[in-house]
């Protein structure tokens, strides 16, 4: 055990050991999160927003329709 630690320590104080890591591996990780964020926005944007949007627009044609039944309503009252 103690060998082992001993070997970790002196492989970490090796002259000139730079971090290096796998560019290809990088850029297939950049990929993968533009793919995923487009793809969340995507959902977003057609299972959030649009529906909303459209649920907004039922709604000011059901207060046109409600206003519109009140007037006649009134109109009728003596």
């Amino acid at each position: 055990m103690l060998g082992l630690l001993e070997k970790r320590r002196s492989f970490r104080r090796k002259p000139g050991f730079k971090f290096s890591f796998n560019k290809k591996g990088a850029g297939v990780v950049l990929v993968g999160l533009v793919v995923f964020l487009i793809v969340v926005g995507v959902i977003g944007y057609f299972g959030v927003y649009k529906p909303a949007q459209s649920m907004k627009a039922k709604a000011e044609d059901v207060a046109a329709a409600g206003k519109l039944v009140n007037a006649a309503f009134k109109e009728k009252r003596p």
